[in-house]
């Protein structure tokens, strides 16, 4: 268990560290992959909570009280407010154009390029690259969607309300999302890397079953893991980690941890090779 806790620690310098782990099972190094997606989900919630849902607040602080009210009919969206309304953020710009006089807008409605356009029967969404938009229908079409459209309203307080609801989740749906997601791609990446192994095999005395090769690849990892994580918070500013710097920095510790001098052999993971205390 202490090999997992200080894995991310111990897998940047310590080579005594993957002799002893290349001898553990493939379940020890699954279950560090899970630990380490933890560690990286839980800072995920974290700057949730500490960062991006305080900004979340104050913008919708600002939405409520300049959102108009919007009904939704058979015939599509009806306002009371003054038209062609437009809605601008101090520092996103534009965000909605409200007309409901039209019904599809044309090119010259969609000038400006606001994030929403609603006109009468439509919705069109920019999808932030110029040109590119995605159109909804706001007409329902069967007896089930009207009787879910009638005395459906659309304003201030009942934005503030679904963002209220979803902002109780939004840690916990984060910390479980990202939890999956990291754990499938740093398995998916273990398995990638193991193909490495497999040729720096080639060049031991002693061979490594594949077991011990791939729970060393989920442990020669946490050096691009920690790089990438950095990276996700802006520690280095734009620099993002490439691809080829992850297999060459992955590739160096798994190098190091199969090549160097010393007993690096297999236990409970498979037999062969030799073994030694560390």
């Amino acid at each position: 268990m202490t090999d997992i806790v200080l894995g991310p620690v111990l897998s940047l310098y310590s080579v005594a560290f993957y002799r002893r782990v290349a001898r553990q099972r493939l379940g020890r190094g699954l279950a560090y992959l899970v630990y380490l997606s933890s560690l990286y989900s839980a800072a995920i919630a974290i700057a949730l909570l500490a960062f991006w849902l305080p900004a979340a607040d104050r913008f919708v602080d600002w939405l409520a009280p300049n959102l108009p009210e919007v009904k939704l009919t058979d015939h599509g969206a009806v306002t009371d407010a003054p038209q062609p309304f437009v809605l601008t953020h101090p520092t996103l710009g534009t965000l909605l154009v409200l007309d409901t006089r039209v019904e599809t807008p044309s090119a010259d409605d969609l000038r400006g390029a606001p994030v929403f356009f609603v006109s009468r029967t439509h919705v069109v969404v920019s999808e932030g690259r110029e040109g590119q938009q995605r159109v909804y229908d706001l007409v329902p079409q069967t007896p089930e969607a009207r009787a879910r459209w009638e005395g459906l309203v659309v304003n201030g307080a009942s934005v503030k309300k679904m963002y209220g609801r979803v902002r109780l989740l939004a840690a916990p749906l984060a910390f479980v999302a990202c939890l999956v997601f990291f754990f499938v791609w740093k398995l998916l990446a273990a398995l990638a890397y193991s193909v490495l192994g497999l040729v720096l095999n080639l060049l031991r005395r002693e061979r490594l079953p594949y077991a011990s090769i791939l729970t060393l690849a989920c442990f020669a990892m946490t050096a691009v893991i920690v790089l990438q994580t950095l990276a996700a918070f802006g520690a280095f500013g734009s620099f993002r980690l490439s691809n080829l710097t992850a297999w060459l920095v992955t590739g160096a510790y798994l190098a190091l941890a199969m090549l160097l001098p010393g007993p690096v052999g297999a236990g409970p993971a498979g037999q062969a090779g030799t073994t030694a205390p560390a």
